[in-house]
């Protein structure tokens, strides 16, 4: 009966161990979607929206590069406006690795926070113009907890 008992606690275990490493990568998976969910045809004067990634010809969305444990494990292609292929960049996450999936294209920060530019800073109607943010990046990692607990309830038993 002990051995019974000690198996089944060892079988429990290892599962945990199992799906630990599938919720954290297919959560890392879902936020990196989410951060880079292209919107096609963004130029300028197209209706503004936060939490997608403007795509106009390419070069952020295939600037995205993903790093598992310090080493670079996937990187997206501008040629062709694509991400990396998240599933196979994060293959070989074990517990404890840190993920991360960043866009590296200079202008990205621009993006992600907005900027301002013209004559001066006081929007007294110089020229200036002040660029909204679309916090792609900040919004997809808000949903974190959200993404991790719906991956969680699938291995409820």
């Amino acid at each position: 009966m002990t051995q019974n008992f000690a198996a089944s606690v060892k079988n429990w275990t290892e599962k945990a161990k199992r799906n630990v490493d599938v919720i954290v990568k297919q959560s890392a998976q879902d936020v990196a979607r989410q951060m880079t969910q292209p919107k096609d045809g963004l130029v300028r004067g197209a209706p503004f929206e936060t939490g997608v990634v403007p795509v106009d010809e390419g070069q952020l969305i295939g600037s995205v590069i993903v790093q598992v444990g310090g080493t670079l494990t996937g990187q997206g292609n501008a040629a062709s406006a694509q991400p990396p292929d998240y599933a196979s960049a994060l293959a070989g996450f074990e517990t404890g690795d840190t993920i991360i999936v960043g866009f590296t294209a200079p202008y990205a920060p621009m993006i992600e926070y907005g900027w301002s530019f013209g004559a001066d800073d006081t929007n007294e109607g110089t020229g200036d113009v002040d660029v909204p943010g679309r916090f792609m990046v900040r919004q997809a990692v808000q949903n974190w907890q959200a993404i991790v607990d719906a991956n969680a309830g699938r291995f409820k038993d």
